[in-house]
């Protein structure tokens, strides 16, 4: 599935497409300064332009023109200076398998992660509503339970959760199992929209929360929108103040 997505007020403009071998974008970027995080690993190959980038770790700037590339790790956070219009190519090394949660814990503030290779706790911000975007613009209702820097769990009913397992796959390298993700929170008195792309990794079936007909959904960020990720770290500040 070709998908294009717009950042920095359209500034930075992306084509998502699948290699033979790897998940990828091709973009340009328009003169200025920016910064991104990492969630995969990303390595980056200038097709027009140059990119003057501050790589995880370095106090020095380096240049990179057309042909050459620079890597970046999963969740590292790096800068780029372009001082032309920049075309790149990025490609994205695949995730290693989610094993299934088949329990969330009670606890209402830090929660700690069942899988241990999870770098990222979750945490209980709230009952908030959620709503589901599926890539054929249906709209899918839930409730989230809790959220991570990285990801989130959310609580639906059966009914969406079989729309889910039997149109998404789960647990393939495609686009069947990305969806789009809104989270109206509360945030210094107001209400904001945490809006995201995600990729629906486990589905678990959760008597104890909320009755049978309940499940757990759990989501692995790929984009996050906007301000979507400054709003999760204001949250989650706050819950450890």
């Amino acid at each position: 599935m070709i998908k294009i997505n717009k950042y920095f007020n359209g500034d930075v403009v992306s084509i998502k497409f699948q290699t033979e071998t790897l998940p990828a974008t091709v973009g340009v970027m328009a003169v200025g300064n920016y910064k991104f995080d990492t969630i995969l690993k990303e390595t980056v190959t200038i097709i027009s332009g140059e990119f003057t980038v501050k790589l995880p770790g370095s106090s020095d700037w380096q240049t990179f023109s057309i042909g050459e590339q620079f890597i970046v790790e999963a969740n590292q956070s790096f800068q780029l200076k372009v001082a032309v219009e920049t075309a790149y190519l990025c490609t994205y090394s695949k995730e290693p398998k989610k094993l299934i949660l088949k329990k969330k814990s009670k606890k209402r503030k830090k929660i700690i992660s069942h899988i241990s290779r999870r770098k990222h706790e979750r945490y209980s911000v709230g009952d908030f509503p959620v709503e589901v975007k599926k890539p054929d613009g249906t709209k899918l209702k839930a409730v989230l339970c809790d959220i991570s820097y990285r990801g989130f769990q959310i609580l639906c009913t059966g009914l969406t959760a079989r729309i889910f397992s039997k149109e998404t796959g789960l647990l393939t390298d495609d686009d069947t199992n990305e969806v789009e993700i809104t989270i109206k929170v509360k945030s210094r008195n107001k209400v904001v929209k945490i809006i995201t792309d995600c990729r629906i990794v486990y589905i678990a079936k959760s008597d104890d929360i909320q009755g049978k007909n309940s499940f757990i959904v759990g989501l692995q960020v790929i984009d996050f929108k906007g301000k979507s990720l400054t709003i999760i770290r204001q949250l989650i500040k706050k819950l450890n103040a």
